[in-house]
């Protein structure tokens, strides 16, 4: 251990670099599965003690050329306010709340920043012409912005909601009595998607561990011996890779029955013409294809397998793709992190395609889908891994921006 942090700490030696990148994936690693790991673990206080080494040591360094790892840090669901909004007023509950909205809608729509993320859905009013889809469309159109940005709005909601319960959002309590939530299945910890608005008839919607596990995911990973929340599974499962890919798959499953701007770039009768989930069946083709490589991964996760019910959970997204540190980026990250590092420790040669230009992408991939984006001949989303496979490569698949 004295060697290693004398590497960490070393400047100018290009065996030090090597160390450093290494040590900020492990980092990284340790960051995204410390979650759904079991509380009650001998190894808990070294790990800790661990990642607290790591932290202070590479803080310490500043790399001059540093090289470049595969994932950015995880960043938490809701991070704070930089500043109070001042300008927003509160309006009561009832009629004017329902005002307060329709006026919201329209700023949301003619936002620059709101457009330049969003494309055609920051048009809410032309998708849902009433407020109780507003409150919930507006909500999960947060989980595709940044964290400043998404907060923003959400801050704007609670105002014209006139809830003070809802900002900030508090995730160790619940602001609305039981039976006013849509509970959706997830590792890690309790995450408000959509506040409540009881005087509008508006169920919330929240991530928790302890929601339930739908058998048919639970049986597609062979996890039916196993008490049925996410929690459980997870834990009980010895935290397994099959574990978290499977509570991933049913978190994927619910949101993509509640927001139907996604587009599964997966399941569709030709994936290079990506199948909007507002189209009639086309949340049950996901979902059918989902369990079928869910299943194939748990009877066998092999390296195939796992990058195949990778590109699944990476492969229901919103065009354009949710940017980084957004909420959908970091979901996408959770299932990316774990299948890399599932298949970096059984020694297969493995390639992320995110952020590349897309010509030296378009080597590496296929059936890849286009995207009309400001970021064009660029790299806007990975929805399947390259990977070096006994007897043959396996080609990656991204989505990529083209001229407006």
């Amino acid at each position: 251990m004295r060697s290693l942090a004398a590497l960490l700490s070393m400047t100018g030696s290009p065996r030090a670099t090597v160390v450093r990148a290494q040590a900020r994936v492990l980092l990284t690693m340790m960051d995204a599965v410390d979650p759904v790991l079991p509380g009650e673990d001998p190894g808990r206080a070294d790990f800790d003690a661990l990642r607290t080494d790591l932290v202070t040591a590479l803080t310490d360094v500043a790399e001059v050329a540093p090289i470049a790892v595969p994932f950015a840090p995880v960043v938490a669901p809701f991070a704070p306010v930089a500043a109070p909004l001042a300008a927003v007023s509160v309006v009561p509950t009832g009629p004017g709340a329902e005002a307060a909205l329709t006026e919201l809608r329209t700023a949301f729509a003619a936002d620059r920043e709101v457009q330049a993320l969003l494309g055609a859905d920051a048009d809410v009013e032309g998708l849902h012409d009433d407020d109780a889809k507003t409150w919930a469309a507006l909500h999960l159109a947060c989980l595709r912005m940044p964290p400043a940005a998404a907060d923003r709005w959400r801050q704007r909601l609670a105002a014209a909601s006139g809830d003070h319960a809802l900002w900030p959002p508090s995730l160790s309590s619940d602001p609305h009595p039981e039976g006013t939530w849509i509970d959706v299945p997830g590792p890690g910890r309790s995450t408000v998607l959509v506040p409540p608005l009881p005087q509008l008839g508006v169920s919330g919607v929240r991530i928790r561990p302890a929601a339930p596990l739908p058998p048919a995911f639970a049986m597609a990973a062979g996890l039916t011996g196993i008490a049925g929340t996410a929690e459980t599974v997870v834990a009980e499962g010895g935290g397994s890779l099959i574990a978290l890919l499977a509570s991933l798959c049913a978190q994927a499953d619910a949101l993509a029955a509640l927001d139907t701007t996604l587009f599964d770039l997966v399941a569709g009768s030709d994936v290079t013409r990506p199948e909007r989930l507002d189209r009639p069946g086309a949340h049950r083709r996901y979902r059918v294809e989902l369990l079928r490589r869910l299943s194939a991964a748990a009877t066998n996760p092999a390296a195939a397998e796992l990058i195949d019910l990778d590109e699944a959970l990476c492969s229901l997204v919103h065009l354009p793709p949710a940017p980084g540190a957004s909420w959908w980026d970091e979901f996408a990250k959770r299932s990316r992190h774990t299948v890399f590092a599932a298949l970096t420790a059984m020694g297969v040669p493995v390639q992320p395609l995110d952020t590349m230009a897309y010509h030296h992408a378009r080597q590496l991939s296929r059936d890849n889908v286009r995207c009309l984006s400001q970021r064009q001949g660029t790299v806007l989303r990975c929805l399947r891994m390259w990977a070096q496979l006994p007897g043959c490569d396996r080609p990656g698949r991204v989505v990529f921006g083209v001229p407006t």
